[in-house]
This record gives structure tokens, sequence and C-alpha cells, in this order.
């Protein structure tokens, strides 16, 4: 059931795992994205899912441009130069580790471009009332990739930023059966190393008559 609207539900899979997960689709036409049959379904529920092509390296925001994430061929290991990050001065993208890129706070719901302190520790807050460090400006990229919300406590509901800024940590969006009011459309977690797994985060897939002929 959405948090907004009990009365709505989806169908439950009957999974044993204690997880209350839902048939993709199988919730009412409220739940996609344009409220038409033929929208894109579980923006808002089911389970989270793996974002491709954003990460946090200790707390530098790192994407993969021209959406080559959707490519079967790239590279999206820790190790990849696919990685870069961006520039707050312009939204230009860098190499990692460059003077004056995009950094989440270790101890605030923050955007800033000192290095935070490496901390093993949950971070974040509202998506939208998300601050900015003094002296910063937010590119248009990092809005256009949902990193900052475009209108200072717009109508992104009850939705989170959560991050960690030690180590390597990928992103998933949406939300979960079990984030309640927290998850939603606008949701980002980059909380959790790759080799995570758990029964509220999944992935959305899709055909490609490239690969199926390959």
């Amino acid at each position: 059931a959405d948090l907004t609207a009990t009365w709505e539900k989806g169908v439950l899979t009957g999974a044993s795992d204690g997880s209350y997960r839902t048939y993709t689709g199988s919730g009412p036409v409220t739940w996609n994205h344009d409220h038409s049959p033929l929208g894109i379904c579980d923006m808002g529920g089911d389970v989270a899912e793996w974002f491709a092509g954003i990460r946090l390296y200790n707390g530098e925001i790192q994407v993969i441009p021209n959406a080559n994430a959707m490519l079967a061929s790239c590279d999206m290991s820790a190790s990849s130069s696919e990685w870069k990050a961006i520039l707050a001065s312009d939204g230009s993208l860098v190499a990692p580790g460059t003077a004056g890129t995009l950094k989440y706070s270790e101890a605030s719901n923050q955007i800033q471009t000192a290095a935070p302190t490496v901390k093993e520790a949950w971070q974040g807050g509202e998506y939208k009332s998300m601050a900015v460090a003094s002296g910063v400006t937010i590119p248009e990229l990092a809005k256009a990739l949902i990193l900052y919300p475009d209108e200072a406590n717009g109508d992104y509901r009850g939705d989170f930023h959560g991050w960690n800024t030690s180590g390597e940590r990928v992103g998933f969006c949406n939300s979960t059966w079990g984030s309640e009011a927290n998850g939603g459309a606008f949701y980002l977690g980059l909380n959790d190393p790759r080799s995570d797994a758990y029964s509220s985060l999944g992935f959305r897939c899709a055909y490609s008559e490239e690969a199926k002929n390959a």
C-alpha cells in the first residue's frame, strides 16, 4: 500500500523472506509516473532500485556521463576511468579528486566543495531542505541529476537523501515497502557498498534486442 493512500494496494509476491514486495505493475495506475496504464510503474514503492552511474567516493559525488551507464559495455567498476566528479563553478565533469568538486558533508544535510571528514555513519535529511556551504553555487547539472533540489522547500514530500562519506558508496533510489515516509521518487541513498544485498533492494531491468541476438 502507499503510505499516503493506504487503500491502494499491489499484489504481494508471497515471498517467504518476510518482505512485503509486490509484483511489478500490480498496483493502481496512480502508482505510475503519469497515472496512466502506460506510465512507468512503482517509482514510489515496492523495492528500492540500484541507481547505475552514480556513487560517492569519500564524500565526493561521482557520475558516469552521457547516460553511458545504460550501455552493456560501460565499465562501472570501482577503478573505472569513466567516473567523473562535478565541478561546482560551472558543472563541468572532471577527474575525481579535482579541487572544487561537489561533495556531501559528513555532519549535516549539505553539499560543499571542501573535502569532508571520512565518517562511517549515515548522514543526510529531507531532500527539500538540503543546504549548501557558504560560497558554493550549485550548478544546473546537479539539480538535473536530483542531487540538489531545484526548488528550495518544494513539493518533494518527505523524501530523503542519505549518504556515507567512508569509501565507495553506490546509489539506490525510490522507496521500499519498509521505508515509509522518507522514501519516494526523489529519494536517493548513497550509503551502501556495492556488495550489499537485501530483500527490499532490487533493480529496474530493460529489454535489449542487441543482447538477445549476441
